[in-house]
């Protein structure tokens, strides 16, 4: 997200490594997955709520990118997505924000498309999310 904010390019070599360095972290997740419910293995962990942030919400910001090619994360974050305490608390954090849930991108994110409440392509803008 900071090289976003500095204005660099996709193209720009840092960028390419973040973006290299965030699909092979979101891969690892994935390979886990494969043999685990939850990050922290059978049960739902703090570790679940730690990381949905970064596959979900941040994505209104920076990454823009696929997980199409995360079979296991996507069924992570639909079954995050599908507990009453993670709807609840993106309700009362956001109710016009719409949970980031699926494999798709935004078209645009906020960062690209200058802040919020200008079409972001998905809810009306954003608030903060907290989770009780």
């Amino acid at each position: 997200m900071f090289l976003t904010l500095a204005g660099l390019p996709v193209e720009n070599p840092a960028m390419a490594m973040a973006t290299n360095r965030l699909h092979a972290s979101i891969a690892h997740a994935d390979e886990h997955l494969k043999n685990n419910k939850w990050l922290a293995g059978e049960d739902f962990a703090a570790a679940d709520v730690i990381n949905v942030y970064g596959l979900t919400t941040q994505r209104y910001w920076w990454p823009n990118v696929s997980l199409a090619e995360y079979p296991n994360v996507l069924r992570w974050l639909r079954d995050v997505g599908a507990r009453p305490g993670y709807r609840r608390a993106m309700e009362k954090g956001d109710p016009e924000m719409e949970p980031l849930l699926g494999a798709e991108a935004l078209t645009m994110t906020l960062m690209q498309n200058e802040g919020l409440g200008r079409g972001s392509g998905r809810g009306r803008g954003c608030r903060r999310v907290v989770f009780v």
